[in-house]
């Protein structure tokens, strides 16, 4: 028996025309990492939905980019219809017609502001990489009380995990299994680049941050993950 899964009316309705205008399928592309809103996340960036969507990183040169979209705005709309969550507006987006137009409601720092972005073609090239997971190598790794191990990023440990090698920040080398770390969705290979909206450089600072950072409310994290920045809530019980 065979599994099927419906399509959108309209991306199908896009995947046909294009099929027949071009012999091949073009998909819209805008070029940022997506996630879908928890609680606590929305909390963070003081927006008190989980409608929309959060944009944890945006590509360099991008659509996203040149319209300016950055890390942290919530998408709110999407040419006039509202977002929900990350699988709807990624239908949306391939949906579009690449080098169209399209109108982007977001909210960013308590306001709600307009932007125009002219969508790419979506490249079906996808690089396939391996997990790096830093291990020995460099300072000694810090035990924290969340139930995970960092170190201060060194270029070396930055090709491991497959990161800038100019990236500053600290990077997980491992995380207990039922941890508040493990269930806030750390990895061992993360590379934690902010806290709260604060750049780290180091284990220093980090722990300098988490310090002054109420855990009970939780506080927000942005981790580069293989080149790709999303946001996490770490939050004590």
């Amino acid at each position: 028996m065979g599994i099927g899964f419906a399509i959108p009316s309209n991306m199908a309705r896009q995947i046909m025309d294009s099929i027949i205008a071009t012999g091949q399928v073009e998909r819209g592309w805008l070029g940022a990492i997506i996630q879908d809103l928890t609680k606590d996340l929305a909390s963070s960036f003081g927006y008190d939905s989980t409608d929309g969507v959060l944009i944890g990183d945006v590509v360099s040169g991008g659509p996203a980019d040149k319209a300016g979209l950055q890390a942290g705005d919530i998408v709110l709309e999407y040419n006039g219809k509202p977002v929900a969550d990350a699988a709807q507006f990624r239908n949306a987006v391939a949906a579009t017609d690449p080098n169209s137009e399209a109108e982007i409601v977001v909210f960013r720092d308590g306001q709600r502001k307009t932007l125009q972005v002219q969508i790419g073609l979506l490249d079906e090239q996808v690089a396939a990489r391996g997990p790096g997971v830093p291990g020995g190598g460099g300072a000694p790794a810090e035990s924290l009380e969340w139930g995970m191990n960092v170190k201060t990023l060194t270029p070396d440990l930055a090709r491991q995990a497959g990161v800038d090698e100019n990236q500053s920040g600290v990077v997980v080398t491992e995380v207990a299994p039922g941890s508040i770390a493990a269930e806030a969705g750390l990895r061992p290979g993360d590379v934690i680049v902010s806290v709260g909206g604060a750049p780290v450089a180091n284990v220093s600072a980090f722990r300098e941050a988490i310090d002054e950072a109420e855990l009970e409310k939780g506080v927000r994290l942005q981790v580069n993950r293989q080149g790709m920045r999303r946001f996490v809530v770490i939050k004590s019980e």
